[in-house]
């Protein structure tokens, strides 16, 4: 049964092969079909956050903005380290004029 399916889904699309053997797919039919059945759950799909929805993977818009907003804190935090390491310096710098 699932030599059957293997086949008729690689006799409809043949680059499923070249998958089999791009990601060490071989000789377990199971496996193969198990890969096959993915592989037509997920054609429908033309950009890889469907793909992602379709497994069940969250990258809703709130994740993506919780992870700007991490960005933007930790580069504001840098700044902010900067800043204060010139104004050490400068007082060091007076200090020493003085």
């Amino acid at each position: 049964m699932a030599r059957e399916f293997v086949d008729t889904v690689t006799a409809y699309f043949p680059r499923v092969e070249e998958h089999f053997k791009r990601f060490g797919i071989t000789g377990d039919v199971v496996a193969k079909a198990y890969y096959c059945e993915v592989f037509l759950e997920m054609l429908p799909c033309e950009k890889f956050h469907q793909v992602s929805k379709k497994a069940g993977i969250d990258v809703s818009q709130k994740f993506h903005l919780k992870r700007l907003e991490q960005r933007r804190q930790k580069e504001e935090q840098k700044v902010e380290r900067a800043e204060q390491r010139r104004k050490e310096e400068n007082v060091h710098i007076r200090r020493q004029i003085r």
